[in-house]
């Protein structure tokens, strides 16, 4: 009887290129891990306090019924092509919470505004509910009070320059 092995012609890597490999993967995987949470870890007790009572509100308002729960949309303003977030909003407390992710730094003589457009107004009307500068992170939440608005068909985030008549739109939000 003629028994005959069969040999592949495959070189195989050396076993300590294999762990080499292997632990550099590994090393890089928990490096990105780190980071991340490193970047989630909010270090001031104020601001995390600050945070969970906006993140609260928020909850609250979603109980609320005809509550406007809607995501922003981005114009055609290059600014906001990697911006997202989100404005819940409700009519019977006239409070709202709007979140930005990636909303970019502006000029030192430059603010945003968030407008709200009412139906019980004139369609040129809208009501200032927020003044503010870039935030210093990646994301901003941010509560905000109204004074009798009705029926809202339009939030609008604005940027606004000192000593010019126009403001830009960047974001809207339509419930």
């Amino acid at each position: 009887m003629n028994t005959q092995i069969k040999t592949s012609n495959r070189t195989s890597l050396p076993l300590w290129f294999l762990v080499l490999l292997t632990a550099a993967l590994i090393f890089a995987i928990s490096q990105i891990g780190v980071s991340a949470y490193k970047k989630m870890q909010i270090k001031d007790p104020e601001v995390k306090a600050e945070i969970s009572q906006i993140q609260s509100r928020k909850e609250l308002l979603l109980l609320q019924p005809n509550v406007v729960n809607t995501n922003w949309l981005r114009t055609l303003n290059p600014l906001m092509k990697n911006v997202e977030g989100s404005i819940v909003w409700s009519g019977a407390l006239q409070q709202g919470v709007v979140e930005f992710i990636n909303l970019p730094k502006i000029k030192d003589n430059q603010y945003y505004q968030l407008w709200v457009h009412d139906l019980a107004e004139a369609s040129n009307q809208a009501s200032l509910v927020s003044v503010f500068k870039s935030p210093n992170d990646k994301e901003l939440l941010m509560s905000f009070d109204t004074i009798k608005i009705k029926s809202p068909y339009k939030f609008e985030l604005v940027l606004h320059t000192e000593g010019e008549t126009t403001n830009q739109p960047l974001l809207l939000a339509q419930p």
